[in-house]
Order: C-alpha cells, then sequence, then structure tokens
C-alpha cells in the first residue's frame, strides 16, 4: 500500500513524567496517546507568544487518520486547549474516528459557527466551547453522558441545543449567559442539572423538564429575565409546577420563580416552608409577596436578589417573626381581613366599627355603596389590595372609581352591574377581572394603561365599549368575546379616538358561538395576532375590523350566512382584512354566502377552495387577490358571483370543479372566463406526485409531517381535510391535494 509520507517536526514533551512524542502533520499538531492502538490526538501549537494556530481561519476538517514515520495513526481526540483563541475558524468538521473533545479545545473560538460533532464522541470537556460567541446551534452525540463545566458558557448566539439519549448530566455553568437560547427540553434521560446550568440565558422564555430529572443544582435557572413559566411531565417524581412556578414534587420547597413572569404580586402557597436560593433572583416585575403562614419559610442564599420585591404581607402578630427571620429589608403589612354590611348609602365608616382603615388589606362589603363610601376605600385605605363588593346592590359605579388606585390588586364587581363607568381603573394594578354578564356597556378608557391585566372576557350582554377601554395594557395578550351584538368602532386619530384595544400586545382573540356581529375596527392593528376563527353564528362584520393586523396569517371562516362588508363607520372604507399577511383562508363546510369584500386586496393568498354549500359569492369578494395560481370550487350548481368578485385575478389560473359540473361551469357569468377550468380527477391536474411522506397502507393515508391534506371524492364533494398524521376513509378511488401536489388514491 502506497503511503503518504508528510513533512514532520518531532518534539519530545515531558507529560507527568512520561516522554510523549509529538508532531506536525497537514498544518496541525499531533500527540500519540497509544503507540500500541496507533492513536493521537490534536494537540495546540507551541508559541512563544500569539495566539494559538493564528494562521487557520475559514472551514477546518480534521483528518480521521495521519501518518507519521510511516505508521498510520487514528485522530481520536481532540486534546486540552488544542483551538483555543483561534479566532478565524468559523466551521469545524470532526471525522467519526473523534470520541473526545478535551478540556478548552476550542473555547474563545469567537467566529466558530458551526460544529459537527460525530456519534463517535462520548466525552466532552469542561469548558470545550466556553466563549465561542458565533456558534448558534449545537447537537449532543448520545455517547455523552455528561455535559461539563461550563463547557457552552457566554456562546451568546446560541440557539439551539440537542441533547443526545446518552446523557444523564447538565453540569455547573454548562449554558451560563447563553442569551441566544429561547426554549430548553430536558429530555427523559437526564437525571441532575448542576448549579447555574442555565443562569442568566436571558431570552430563556420556557423550560420543558422531562421525567427522569431527580436533582437540581442551586440557581440552576436563575435570573433568566425572558422565562414565564416551567412545564414538568407529568411522570417526574421530583418536581411540579403550580402557574408555571417550579417546586419540589410536594410543594415544601419553591424552587424558582420565573424572572420573566409580568405579575406585579404573589401569594405563596401555604405548603411551601423553603424558598430555595437565588429562587426570584432577577424577577424585577415582582413587587409584593403574600405569606399565609404565621412561621417565615426558609430563605435560601441571595433568595430575592435584584428581585423588585418592597412589600411583604403577612398574617397579623407575625411582625417579629417575619422581622427576625427575613430582616428589615422590606415593608411588612399584616393581613387584616374584614367583612362588613353597609345598610345606608354613605355609612361604610360607621359599618368598620372601630377598624382604622389604614390597617385593612382584604374587605368584603354587602349593602349599598355611595360615592362618600367609594372615596373612604379609596383616599383612606392605603393598604387595601382585595375587594369583594359582588354582594353590594348598586348597579353603577361613579366615574373613575378605582381610578389610579396604586394598592388595589383584585375587585369583585357588583353582581347587578350594568356598566362599568369611564376611567374606572385607570391605570390600576389588577392582573384580572370578572366582568358580570349583567353590564352593557363599558366607558372610556376604564381600564386604560392597566399593566398588569393579561387576560379579559367581554359577556354577551355588552353593546358598547368607549374609545381605549383596554388600551395600552402591556400584559394583556388574550381576550374572550362573547358579546353578541356590541356597536361599532371608530378610528380617528385626529381627535384621538382609537378602537378598544389599541396597543395591547394580544396574541389570542377568541370569539364566542353567539356573537352575531364582530365591529368594526375592533381588532385593528393587533400585530401579533397570527389566527382568527370567524364563528358560525356571525351574520355581519364591520370594516376594517381586522385591519393591519401584519402577523396574521390564518382566517378560518365559519359564518353560515354572513352578510355583506359595507362601509359601517365613518370616513374611507376598507375591508375587514386590509393591510394584513393572510395566506391561508379556509371556508367551513357549512358556508352559504361569501361576503362582498371579504378577502379582497389578499395579495398573499395562493389558493382557494370555495365549499359545495356556496351558492352566492358577494361583489369584489375575491378582488386583488392577485397571487392566486388556483382555485377549486366544489359546488355542483356554480354559484352566483357579484360585480368584480374576481377582480385583478388571473383568469388563466386553474379552476378545478366537479367532473358532473364542468359543463355549467363553462357557460355561468364570472366563471366561463376561467380559460382553464378543470374536472376534478381527470388528467388535467398538473401535478401527478405527492410528497414523499405521503403514503397509503392497510387502507389508511399516513402523514407523518401533518401536512394539510384535503380529499375529494369522484364526484367532487370534499370528504376530508385536515393534518391528521393517520386518516381512514371507505374503500374507493379519491382525488387527494396537498402541498401544491394532486393525484388519485385508492383506500
Amino acid at each position: 500500500m502506497r503511503r503518504t509520507v508528510f513533512t514532520i517536526t518531532l518534539v519530545l514533551l515531558t507529560v507527568v513524567g512520561v516522554w510523549a512524542q509529538r508532531f506536525q502533520s497537514a498544518g496541525l499538531y499531533f500527540n500519540i496517546t497509544d503507540e500500541t492502538a496507533q492513536t493521537v490526538e490534536v494537540t495546540y501549537e507551541v508559541k512563544s507568544s500569539g495566539s494559538n494556530y493564528s494562521s487557520l481561519s475559514g472551514v477546518l476538517g480534521i483528518p480521521a487518520t495521519v501518518t507519521y514515520n510511516e505508521v498510520e495513526y487514528s485522530v481520536t481526540g481532540i486534546g486540552e486547549y488544542a483551538f483555543r483563541k483561534c479566532s478565524a475558524l468559523t466551521q469545524v468538521t470532526l471525522p467519526n474516528s473523534v470520541t473526545s473533545i478535551g478540556e478548552s479545545a476550542f473555547r474563545e473560538c469567537s467566529a466558530l459557527a458551526q460544529v459537527n460533532i460525530p456519534g463517535s464522541v462520548t466525552d466532552i470537556g469542561n469548558w470545550a466551547f466556553n466563549e465561542c460567541a458565533a456558534l448558534t446551534h449545537i447537537t449532543i452525540p448520545d455517547g455523552v453522558t455528561a455535559i461539563g463545566y461550563g463547557t457552552f458558557q457566554n456562546c451568546s448566539a446560541l440557539a439551539q441545543v440537542t441533547i443526545g439519549s446518552g446523557v444523564t448530566t447538565i453540569g455547573e455553568y454548562a449554558f451560563y449567559i447563553c442569551s441566544s437560547l429561547t426554549e430548553m427540553t430536558i429530555p427523559d434521560n437526564v437525571t441532575r442539572i448542576e448549579s447555574n446550568a442555565f443562569k442568566s440565558c436571558s431570552s430563556l422564555t420556557e423550560v420543558n423538564i422531562g421525567n427522569g430529572l431527580a436533582s437540581m443544582g442551586a440557581g440552576a435557572l436563575a435570573n433568566c429575565e425572558s422565562l414565564t413559566h416551567f412545564n414538568v411531565a407529568s411522570g417526574n417524581t421530583a418536581y411540579c409546577t403550580e402557574d408555571g412556578i417550579l417546586f419540589n414534587q410536594n410543594k415544601t420547597t419553591l424552587i424558582q420563580y420565573p424572572a420573566g413572569k409580568i405579575e406585579s404580586a404573589y401569594t405563596i402557597p401555604t405548603s411551601v416552608t423553603h424558598l430555595g436560593t437565588e429562587a426570584f433572583y432577577g424577577s424585577s416585575s415582582l413587587l409584593t409577596l403574600h405569606c399565609g403562614t404565621a412561621t417565615p419559610p426558609v430563605l435560601g442564599s441571595n433568595c430575592f436578589r435584584n428581585s423588585g420585591i418592597t412589600t411583604v404581607y403577612i398574617p397579623a402578630g407575625t411582625l417579629a417573626a417575619y422581622t427576625s427571620a427575613w430582616g428589615n429589608s422590606y415593608t411588612y403589612i399584616e393581613e387584616w381581613e374584614l367583612t362588613v354590611h353597609v345598610e345606608t348609602p354613605g355609612g361604610l365608616e360607621a359599618a368598620l366599627d372601630g377598624h382604622s382603615p389604614s390597617i385593612i388589606t382584604k374587605l368584603t362589603i354587602t349593602g349599598t355603596l355611595n360615592e362618600t363610601d367609594f372615596n373612604l376605600i379609596n383616599n383612606d385605605m392605603t393598604r387595601l389590595y382585595a375587594l369583594d363588593i359582588s354582594g353590594i346592590t348598586n348597579t353603577t359605579l361613579p366615574d373613575e372609581v378605582f381610578a389610579v388606585n396604586t394598592t388595589l390588586l383584585q375587585v369583585d364587581l357588583p353582581s347587578q352591574l350594568t356598566a362599568i363607568p369611564v376611567w374606572a381603573f385607570l391605570r390600576c394594578k389588577i392582573s384580572s377581572i370578572t366582568i358580570p354578564n349583567t353590564v352593557t356597556s363599558i366607558g372610556k378608557e376604564a381600564f386604560y394603561k392597566c399593566t398588569a391585566l393579561t387576560e379579559v372576557t367581554i359577556p354577551e350582554s355588552v353593546t358598547s365599549i368607549g374609545d381605549r377601554a383596554f388600551a395600552n395594557c402591556s400584559a394583556l395578550t388574550r381576550v374572550t368575546w362573547n358579546a353578541i351584538h356590541c356597536g361599532n368602532f371608530v378610528y380617528d386619530s385626529s381627535t384621538i379616538t382609537y378602537p378598544p384595544f389599541y396597543n395591547s400586545p394580544i396574541t389570542d382573540f377568541t370569539w364566542g358561538e353567539q356573537v352575531e356581529h364582530i365591529p368594526a375596527f375592533v381588532c385593528y392593528k393587533m400585530n401579533r395576532l397570527t389566527k382568527v376563527s370567524i364563528p358560525e353564528s356571525v351574520t355581519s362584520m364591520g370594516d376594517m375590523a381586522f385591519a393591519h393586523c401584519t402577523a396574521l396569517t390564518q382566517v378560518n371562516w365559519n359564518a353560515v350566512n354572513c352578510g355583506d362588508i359595507a362601509n359601517n363607520s365613518s370616513g374611507s372604507f376598507y375591508p375587514p382584512f386590509y393591510n394584513t399577511s393572510v395566506t391561508h383562508f379556509i371556508w367551513g363546510e357549512q358556508v352559504v354566502h361569501i361576503p362582498a369584500y371579504s378577502c379582497y386586496g389578499m395579495n398573499r393568498l395562493t389558493k382557494m377552495t370555495i365549499p359545495e354549500s356556496v351558492t352566492s359569492i358577494g361583489e369584489y369578494a375575491f378582488g386583488h387577490c392577485s397571487a392566486l395560481t388556483e382555485m377549486t370550487a366544489l359546488g355542483i350548481v356554480p354559484p352566483t358571483a357579484g360585480d368584480f368578485a374576481f377582480e385583478a385575478v388571473s383568469r388563466e389560473i386553474p379552476v378545478y370543479v366537479p367532473a358532473s359540473a364542468l359543463a355549467a361551469y363553462q357557460t355561468a357569468d364570472t366563471w366561463s372566463e376561467f380559460i382553464h377550468l378543470q374536472a376534478i380527477g381527470t388528467t388535467g391536474l398538473q401535478t401527478p406526485t405527492l410528497p414523499e411522506n405521503i403514503i397509503i397502507n392497510g387502507g389508511q393515508l399516513h402523514n407523518p409531517q401533518g401536512l394539510y391534506v384535503s380529499l375529494y371524492d369522484m364526484q367532487g364533494r370534499l370528504v376530508y381535510s385536515g393534518n391528521d398524521t393517520v386518516i381512514n376513509q371507505p374503500t374507493g378511488v379519491y382525488v387527494i391535494r396537498c402541498a401544491d401536489s394532486n393525484c388519485k388514491v385508492l383506500f
């Protein structure tokens, strides 16, 4: 066999009293690790000054074998410090012969963006990739059992980590300050996470903990400023969660409060006897703690470090115990809970029966109140955080009733209330509110800048909501809208007239099943809303209802017979989905009428299927949907189309119709303008193949990727649509459409 002989430089090194042979080959240095097994490891370049391997740059491929003195050696290791501070390396590929990566092997390789670690690797040393600031993703092989101390510390671009099935331990500081990690899943095989492992991962929002985790070191997930919740697998016997907060299994220790939670107050469960080390580290939004136990929970070191906690509510008579255990760094407020009845409006002060208003923290009131009573609540009850007035007889409240109240966190409204007045909770700190089903109106700016409010439900009874009622609620992400027929809203910046949820970061807007009218401008500029479903009950929709929802990509329209959309607001008319990013508009199978302007100007919509149930299409319904590349109309009778229903839609796109109705479409008004009308199931289908993973086996269609699939029978009727991974149908021939593909299949 012909051998390639490299120019070599021989150096003898003393390592713990043993002479190791060192040689150079192909621009790298190697140590012989086992002369008998003929193995070597890559080692560092010996230099009197300057960076290690300063000449290396770009992509580096480590050879699987090297030859020295005509002996071929297998490269099985990357030695300690081998490539430390090689600041010009961008990519490294390791051969399958490598089994170990030594301590600090690639440390401070600041441009290293990609490392392909082969499955042969079983050991990765401490600090191996520490401060590799350009590294974006990493896969730990299944043969590795532990991720060592500081292995990926300060890898600021690391956004994706796949942990192999053999890893049982994640070491101290392993992912410390990995500021691009957004989500971490701890697989079932990991049994131990050591201290500070994910500490200060500033972009981490969610942590999923598997069944196997049995031990977690102090501060392992502390100071992750974007972290909002933990999820723990149901089979885990060591840990659990409540409201996204991590506890041990029996909830005697609060291990970690997610630092990114936005609530300003938190009540510690009475079962808790210990608060873990750095349990609230970095929880800057949290201002108030409520502790319901007479014995103060034991604090772990740095428990409240860099948190916003200034006030602690404690049981009456426990001040000495808490100051002794927790110190004097907090304002302690002893809980005083009171229930009173006000027989005559204005009689609240007398009903307190000598109790000082300034010490009351929780108050329940029945009877009838007037403005004097509410002034007493707002001005004199300086420690009141929970108020229950659900039992009072009032049907109305004074304007600005709780406006700018800095202590109230919870209010239970009167059960007979008919109106929430203007500025009722303006700039309050309440985190939730239940609006009674008797309320018909919500006043202007009623909840304006309630920055702790996270979700709200609008009851069926509401018929009007004032301007900016829930505007600038910076934590409001979820709205459930049950109002059956609420009036339209107006947007006019010149008069500071804005819709109710203006500038609130809503991601989930759910419509109740009884809603009949969707008001104009109701979801205007909700630019984090990605999907919306219109219920069957809707019969009318105002213009601009979802306009400028720039992240909105999918609409599920189930409204059976919604009227045509017309100009229901002042000023220029724009359709409901004006300036959105809708790519999927799905019509429900019961829809009878497609309203005028419903899809007008959706210039990212490429495909459209019109259900068999549709009998009419309003004017401009699909006007200026200029990106449409194909349509399917399933009606046996061609739907009537209003003027300009398909304005600016190419008449050369294929339009698929039932085979039995092809002739009718070819002669019907508007439909006859399309020159490529084709019968479903004929050879006219453009693409005869399906995605590779879609297969028919055992009388079932298998769809492992969960792609969106539509099935039609040979009469052109839609018999299935969805993304199930296994689809069953009666025996027969069907036309399947999926991912731009069409063909016949046999079940």
